[in-house]
């Protein structure tokens, strides 16, 4: 199992790493394994309806839809569900080399969405992806960087390393509408300094 793990996470890097244009439209895709060797297929969703609304907004609409009809997925080979979208980011060092104000004041911009404003925003290209195993994988690029990193979070990981927020949610509920196998319940990490938007 963790060679596929692996699998999944070089060839959502190489996904990544293959795209060289930004301010591209977000994308969602179904991760299927087929002996051992994972695929993404986009599906296609009209590109007005990205404009409706924040991307992970979108998701969690599009998410909602297929719950709502019961949707179900006829392909034996489909392993999860991914999304790629654009966004910004604002590394900050621990509180005590920082100062908790500054910390919380970046936190409460990416909640408010205003990280686009802060002088020291990174633009980041992600990629997530959540398997019917409940495992996460959460991989970026930063904009001019040379290779996308992942990270694959296990369902019985610490929560504090646990990635949360609405576009995880909303592909954790399609793996379960499309898959009907149910996942654990995401957990926010003690001390999360805000809620998920």
């Amino acid at each position: 199992m963790g060679k596929l793990h692996d699998a999944i996470g070089a060839m959502l890097c190489g996904e990544l790493d293959a795209r060289t244009e930004w301010d591209e439209p977000p994308q969602l895709y179904r991760l299927h394994v087929s002996s051992g060797v994972p695929r993404l297929v986009p599906v296609r969703i009209p590109l007005p309806m990205w404009e409706m609304a924040r991307p992970p907004e979108v998701l969690a609409f599009i998410a909602d839809g297929m719950a709502d009809h019961g949707l179900r997925n006829h392909e034996a080979d489909l392993h999860g569900m991914a999304f790629r979208h654009e966004g910004w980011l604002v590394e900050v060092d621990e509180p005590a080399t920082l100062g908790r104000a500054e910390v919380r004041r970046t936190h409460e911009m990416a909640l408010d969405h205003t990280l686009n404003t802060h002088p020291d925003r990174i633009e980041v290209r992600m990629l997530y992806a959540v398997d019917r195993a409940g495992i996460t994988y959460a991989t970026e690029v930063r904009r001019g960087a040379d290779h996308a990193r992942c990270l694959v979070v296990y369902p019985s990981t610490d929560p504090e390393v646990v990635p949360v927020g609405s576009v995880l949610d909303a592909l954790d509920s399609m793996v379960q509408t499309l898959t009907s196998v149910e996942l654990a319940p995401r957990v926010e990490p003690p001390g999360w300094l805000g809620g998920r938007r």
